[in-house]
């Protein structure tokens, strides 16, 4: 189970419009955007090695699994590869009693 205090940092940095959004990658240097999951380990203070663009995912995958159960890391990572806000992430973050 998540961290109550890093679960609200969380989703005030999704709400916070620090960060901008992105797709496919947790961090994308080249254009500054995040994944909400890139946002998760920026707000937790993990560093990782970045993707590396292809089917094969870098270290950060394996962190945030230590941070959100499984399911919920699919679905998210659904959710914001699909087009949702991080507004809206952050309000389904919100609602889930067991990340």
């Amino acid at each position: 189970m998540m961290n109550p205090a890093l679960k609200v940092k969380w989703i005030e940095a999704l709400r916070s419009g620090k960060y901008r959004q992105g797709h496919n990658l947790l961090h994308n240097a080249a254009n500054n955007t995040y994944c909400c999951l890139g946002v998760l380990l920026d707000v937790a203070s993990i560093t990782y090695s970045p993707d590396n663009g292809e089917k094969k995912r870098g270290d950060g995958y394996k962190k945030i699994r230590e941070l959100v159960r499984g399911e919920n890391v699919v679905h998210l990572a659904i959710m914001n590869d699909n087009g949702e806000s991080f507004s809206k992430i952050a309000d389904y973050i919100e609602h889930v009693h067991e990340l």
